[in-house]
Order: C-alpha cells, then sequence, then structure tokens
C-alpha cells in the first residue's frame, strides 16, 4: 500500500477500476514517484518532502516503470491453514499472480517483480509461510525473476 500512496497516478487506477474479478489485474505503466517518505518503525509512514524519480525513460520521457496491482484473498484472523491450502483457494491466487507477472511480461520493459508480503497484511491476513510461495511459482511459471522483500508485522 505504500507505493500506491507514493504514486498518484496508482491511486487513480485504484479509482478508477474498483474492484477487479478473480481472472483480472492492473497494470500502471509510466507511474512517477513524487514524495519522499520516512518510515522510523516499520508502520508509521510520514512524508519528508518531495522526491525527484530518477529511473530510466523512454525515448517519449515516459518512466520505465510498472506497477502491478492484484488482490490477494481475503481471510478472517481465525481462518485455519487448511481452508487457506484448499485447491480452489490457491488456484484463485495462483491463477491471478500469475496473470498479473505474465500480462505484465508482455510489456515493453518486464524486468524482474519486486514484491512484498502480497496478502499478509492485517486486512487479508494471509498464511505468511505459503504466500511467499504462490508468488514464487507464478514468477517461475512466467519465466520471471523475483526479488521478495519481507516486511516484519507486529500483529503476525
Amino acid at each position: 500500500e505504500i507505493r500506491i500512496l507514493l504514486y498518484p497516478e496508482v491511486c487513480i487506477a485504484m479509482f478508477v477500476c474498483g474492484v477487479i474479478d478473480d481472472n483480472e489485474s492492473v497494470l500502471v505503466r509510466g507511474a512517477e514517484r513524487f514524495s519522499a517518505f520516512e518510515d522510523d518503525d516499520g508502520f508509521s509512514l510520514k512524508f519528508s518532502g518531495s522526491y525527484k524519480d530518477k529511473s530510466e525513460r523512454d525515448a517519449d520521457a515516459t518512466l520505465k516503470s510498472n506497477i502491478l496491482l492484484v488482490d490477494a484473498s481475503k481471510w478472517e484472523r481465525t481462518t485455519e491453514l487448511a481452508e487457506q491450502l484448499e485447491v480452489a483457494n490457491m488456484d484463485r491466487d495462483l491463477n491471478k499472480i500469475l496473470r498479473g507477472f505474465t500480462d505484465e511480461a508482455d510489456s515493453s520493459s518486464p524486468g524482474p517483480i519486486t514484491t512484498t508480503n502480497w496478502g499478509c497484511d492485517r486486512r487479508f491476513n494471509g498464511a505468511r509461510d505459503v504466500r511467499p510461495l504462490i508468488q514464487w511459482m507464478a514468477a517461475s511459471v512466467a519465466g520471471r525473476e523475483l526479488h521478495l522483500w519481507l516486511v516484519e508485522d507486529r500483529d503476525h
């Protein structure tokens, strides 16, 4: 969610696209970061000034950046791991993230996938041991390099 706050185009995409179906993802191309931030403890995000995005650009000055928006399955905190591992539930998230990784790979600048604890935050409550494996499987099938940044969460 931090990236959504830092890139205005992503905020607009979230507004315009609304709810996405189980077989959909949203790809925002050329998003530019404008805000710097401080985060002392991993949970208190603070605006700290303007940010000059120095990412590589295309010939038309569009940033060579892709931000993929994919919603994970949402679980109650009390959901048993066995339910999250049911075939239908695993298929939904694996196919959804695979669709996003594959569509993004078809873009002009696929590059590596950089991701974090997808679906493991307090809103989605996904199993922290399973979610990275789903992303890894999808990236492998899509033939994509995966950079996974695991973030601590005080409530898990």
